[in-house]
């Protein structure tokens, strides 16, 4: 199985499998299936969550699930989101209309965030 692997350093050192390579590494960093990852600070009393990866349609339960739990973001910070697909974009759109900041977002997804269609 490891000299299948396309990484096969990787594989022999962590001695997974090709198949288990990703799912173990998603579930390390916290990733799973989803394609975004949400990272939680706090400055000068206002809620901050960095969005790293790429917002598609399945991603918007989670946002909506994290809202409920600990509240609504005060600033999202986009620095590290790489995409939005149509809902994601019109996700980020309702925060913002509903009074999030939204900050560190490259000039492609503020082309999409300001695009009202």
């Amino acid at each position: 199985m490891l000299g299948n692997c396309p990484n096969y350093l990787v594989c022999k050192a962590l001695r997974l499998e090709r198949d288990d390579l990703t799912e173990s590494a998603s579930d390390l960093h916290g990733w799973r299936n989803a394609m975004i990852h949400i990272t939680d600070t706090t400055e000068h009393e206002r809620t901050i969550w960095r969005i790293d990866g790429r917002l598609t349609a399945e991603d918007i339960p989670v946002l909506d699930q994290r809202c409920s739990e600990v509240g609504r973001p005060h600033v999202l910070d986009l620095a590290g989101l790489q995409s939005a697909d149509s809902a994601g974009s019109q996700k980020l759109r309702g925060l913002a209309s509903d009074g999030v900041e939204i900050r560190g977002a490259s000039p492609y997804l503020r082309l999409l965030l300001d695009d009202s269609g």
